[in-house]
């Protein structure tokens, strides 16, 4: 006995997903020594976007509207640098906030002065 019925493609996954891929905005990546504005195709640069700096050996990835360096030579520095920077602000507002409350102090006692004047003032 013969088949008669031949075999049909009920789906395909892969044009399914060659449809997704190519309706979806797709992350790119670049590996130049200047820093891209645009993609290849021309449209504007989208957050997840990779930079590889082949002159500074740098991976930087697209976020709000600029490169920040994620990996390379002196990662650990630009981190660094920005720790120190938050420490001096940090310290900065810690010593207004210091001398503020030496402020506050001072014009409670100038208060406290002034009131003992009125009371003797009151009581002549």
């Amino acid at each position: 006995m013969s088949y008669t019925r031949p075999i049909k493609t009920i789906a395909s996954a892969g044009g399914l997903y060659s449809k997704r891929l190519a309706q979806a905005e797709l992350p790119e990546i670049f590996s130049t020594d200047t820093e891209p504005t645009v993609k290849t195709n021309g449209d504007p640069l989208m957050d997840g976007d990779y930079w590889y700096h082949t002159t500074t050996l740098e991976l930087k990835i697209y976020i709000t509207n600029e490169f920040v360096l994620v990996a390379g030579p002196g990662t650990l520095k630009v981190i660094e640098d920005k720790i120190t920077a938050v420490e001096e602000t940090i310290n900065t507002q810690g010593s207004q906030i210091n001398n503020n409350v030496a402020s506050i102090g001072d014009l409670g006692s100038q208060i406290n002065a002034l009131s003992s004047r009125i009371s003797a003032l009151e009581s002549a």
